[in-house]
């Protein structure tokens, strides 16, 4: 969502997710709307402009139409949340990753303190 209002900027939040079942045309990834909210729609996926998640994601589930067939089964890939405050809160830490190297890890403070 935002990347269409600025674009002069950067997401700096993924969510990392891997393929866990793969048929022609489709994967399933192991993240859902339990690790990435979907209230500002659904996320897009890092680098692969031709993959679209399908409908919407399930709570631990997420389906994408692959007809290039350009993911495999265990294959890790990123998910851009489109709202990360909300993403943000569903997990216990961040991992700092700059250039592909991990940088640190930060505990999230927050994370189920919403009431």
């Amino acid at each position: 969502v935002y990347n269409k209002i600025a674009v002069e900027f950067q997401n700096s939040l993924s969510v990392l997710t891997q393929v866990i079942h793969k048929r022609p045309g489709y994967a399933v990834t192991d993240a859902g709307m339990k690790v990435c909210t979907v209230d500002h729609g659904i996320p897009e996926i890092k680098n692969f402009t031709d993959l679209k998640i399908y409908g919407n994601l399930s709570e631990e589930h997420g389906t994408i139409i692959d007809e290039k067939d350009e993911l495999e089964m265990l294959q890790k890939i990123e998910y851009i949340p489109g709202h990360c405050c909300t993403t943000v809160n569903l997990h216990d830490r961040y991992y700092c990753v700059r250039k592909g190297l991990l940088e640190a890890v930060w505990p999230i403070l927050g994370r189920g303190k919403s009431r």
